[in-house]
């Protein structure tokens, strides 16, 4: 077998710094066939087939904690624990479950039904933390996005959770639960932004863009604000009367689906703008619902918003008016006439309807006897009605006295007729205006008799010797005797 004689300097040269020099093959000897290269194409200058990519895409960004090295929260901690007793109470499960006669597997299959439902209640609470949307949510859990809104509220969550929390600390926020100790204060659970959200994009994100471009058209309430929402349960039953389905009525209005569901579940309590456009949308007189949404308004259960800075104080004359009209409202809005009944006609309804009207500013004694009757504190009218006094201007005009006032009914009745007064409105009103299959049970009593019954507790002894003479003249009347009869002669006889 012969060898390959080496390369001389001027082969080098021409192949050039870049080349590589490849020695000559060597021949086989005569006789014998050449053996064929049984890779034609070595792995080096093999071509490479294009082959479908299948690393994973990196993922994201790691939680705030993991990234800075923070220590878990409590709320990853609860989780793991809750996880590692749903696999120790499997295992214990599976190795007796042979053995357990009668109820014994049910009471330990339920027992980790419990335990699943509060890791699925803790598991939703960190997805919503970290900004996960309602859509996602409800598609994992498969249930409806309304259903899993109303389901896993921060109060049933926290609810759930602290069955399994064994640590001293008991968190009064899902965002306290699931932030890292050196993460700082917690940031509220803030709606994800349109970027995050996944699926239909109606339908999720933030609340503004439920309400639309318009202003904040709801007032949030406190969690266990629905119980105490008297304007859901008739809003919903407008929409049973007019026979429209809740995407009909929000197309109408101006509002996503999923958000007139949370007002009508009492979630939310709606603007008056946006109250108004759901009456005349189910063909309802809005002003029927003015009564329920202003008492709602008015509720404790509402965080009404703060004013604004810059926003100069109401004048007193201003400040009296809106305190009397709160007062009344909280009353239950009762009839001029019925206060005047209630006061036994020291307070004439004519009186009571400009007193709710504003136009003037009343004596003190008017306006001591009209809060006194509608259970409202004396000295803080007196007040506003001191600090009023001294802003009056001479255009101002001020009631009559006691003296001077009428005791005419009939003018009391026409101060009503000429519209001085609203009629008396209350959640019963709007139920007989707009159904006529409701059944339930009053909300607001009569304002007359709730008046006379909160006098009559007040001041029992005056009553009583108010009433004394005319119980006298009644016996008296009864014990008097007719004049003898006489015969009657008719005329021209």
């Amino acid at each position: 077998m012969s060898t390959a004689a080496p390369l001389s300097p001027e082969a080098r040269a021409r192949a050039g710094p870049g080349s590589t020099a490849q020695t000559p093959a060597v021949r086989p000897p005569t006789g014998v066939a050449p053996t064929p290269d049984p890779d034609p194409h070595p792995r080096s200058r093999r071509p490479r087939n294009p082959r479908p990519s299948c690393r994973r895409a990196p993922p994201g960004p790691p939680p705030a904690s993991r990234a800075a090295g923070h220590a878990p929260s409590a709320g990853d901690e609860l989780i793991a624990e809750i996880a590692k007793d749903i696999q120790d109470g499997a295992r214990e499960l599976a190795r007796l479950l042979p053995s357990l006669d009668g109820e014994e597997p049910l009471l330990r299959i339920t027992q980790l039904q419990e335990q699943l439902d509060g890791l699925t209640a803790a598991a939703v609470g960190r997805a919503r933390y970290r900004r996960v949307t309602w859509v996602t949510i409800s598609s994992a859990l498969r249930i409806s996005e309304d259903t899993a809104r109303h389901r896993y509220t921060d109060r049933y969550l926290l609810r759930r959770l602290a069955r399994f929390n064994r640590s001293g600390t008991v968190p009064t926020t899902v965002a306290g639960l699931f932030t890292a100790p050196g993460d700082g204060t917690a940031s509220p659970q803030d709606p994800p932004s349109a970027g995050d959200t996944g699926g239909d994009g109606n339908e999720a994100g933030s609340d503004r863009s439920d309400r639309g471009n318009g202003p904040d058209q709801t007032t949030p309430t406190e969690p266990a604000g629905a119980a105490y929402n008297r304007l859901a349960p008739i809003l919903s039953m407008l929409i049973r009367t007019a026979q429209l389905t809740n995407k009909e009525v929000s197309g109408r209005i101006g509002c996503s689906p999923s958000y007139l569901s949370r007002i009508l579940t009492g979630e939310r309590v709606p603007t008056w703008d946006l109250t108004r456009k759901f009456a005349h949308a189910c063909g309802a007189d809005p002003e029927v619902l003015r009564t329920v949404w202003e008492s709602e308004k008015l509720s404790h259960k509402c965080r009404e918003p703060l004013p604004e800075p810059d926003t100069p104080p109401l004048p007193a004359a201003e400040q009296l008016r809106a305190a009397v009209r709160t007062l009344h409202l909280r009353a239950g809005r009762p009839a001029p006439n019925d206060i005047a009944v209630a006061s036994r006609w020291v307070l004439t309804a004519g009186t009571v309807a400009s007193l709710l009207e504003g136009t003037v500013l009343p004596p003190h004694d008017v306006l001591e006897n009209f809060v006194r009757l509608l259970g409202g504190d004396v000295d803080h009218f007196a007040r506003l009605l001191d600090d009023a006094h001294h802003e009056a201007t001479h255009g101002t005009a001020v009631l009559p006295t006691p003296s001077q006032r009428t005791t005419d009914v009939v003018t009391a009745t026409a101060h009503l007729e000429t519209g001085l007064a609203s009629p008396p409105a209350g959640p019963d009103t709007v139920m007989k205006a707009f159904s006529k299959v409701l059944t339930e049970e009053r909300t607001i009593e009569d304002g007359r008799a709730r008046l006379l019954d909160k006098l009559a507790e007040q001041n029992p002894q005056t009553n009583r010797e108010r009433w004394r003479p005319m119980t006298a003249i009644t016996a008296a009347l009864r014990q008097r005797k007719l004049p003898p009869a006489t015969a009657i002669t008719p005329l021209g006889g």
